[in-house]
C-alpha cells in the first residue's frame, strides 16, 4: 500500500505494470469459498464472488474512476464531482466514486468494480484522493 499513490501519480508515459498483493488485507467471511478467477466466467450468475488474487492497473489509460448515481447506482462517466440530475431516476444526487481494477491469479484476469469503501481500503488513501490524484492525471496528459 506505501507504493499506491506513487503508482498512481506515475506518467502515463511509464509502460509498467504496477501490482499490489491484497490476499492479507481481506479476510473471506466464514462460510464463504475462494474460487479461481478462471471459475467466475463459469459461475452460473453475476454476483459477489472471493477471489485470492493481485490487483493491478494493467492499462494505464483504462477507466479507474467511475461515478454513479447515489440513488440509482446508474453510471456516469465524468471527471466532474458535482451535484447532476440523473436521467434514470430523476432527481438531484451526488456521485459516488466507483473503482475498477484489474485482478490477476494463477488462472485468469479479470476486470471488477470495486466500493469506494474497499479502494480505500485496499489502496490506503481516501477515495476523493484517489479519484482527484487519477482524474488529474488523465486531464493533464489529454491536454
Amino acid at each position: 500500500a506505501k507504493d499506491n499513490k506513487t503508482m498512481l501519480l506515475g506518467s502515463p508515459s511509464e509502460k509498467t505494470s504496477a501490482t499490489s498483493s491484497i490476499s492479507p488485507m481481506i479476510v473471506t467471511p466464514a462460510g464463504q469459498q475462494l474460487i479461481s478467477i478462471a471459475e467466475i466466467s463459469s459461475a452460473p450468475s453475476m454476483g459477489m464472488f472471493y477471489v485470492e488474487a493481485e490487483m493491478a492497473i494493467l492499462d494505464e489509460f483504462q477507466d479507474f474512476c467511475v461515478l454513479e448515481c447515489s440513488g440509482c447506482k446508474q453510471k456516469k462517466r465524468t471527471k466532474d464531482r458535482k451535484d447532476f440530475e440523473c436521467p434514470k431516476c430523476n432527481r438531484k444526487t451526488s456521485l459516488v466514486p466507483r473503482f475498477q481494477i484489474d485482478l490477476i491469479d494463477n488462472t485468469a484476469t479479470t476486470t471488477a468494480s470495486i466500493s469506494a469503501e474497499l479502494g480505500e481500503k485496499l489502496l490506503s488513501m481516501t477515495a476523493e484522493d484517489i479519484f482527484d490524484i487519477t482524474c488529474t492525471k488523465v486531464i493533464a496528459h489529454s491536454h
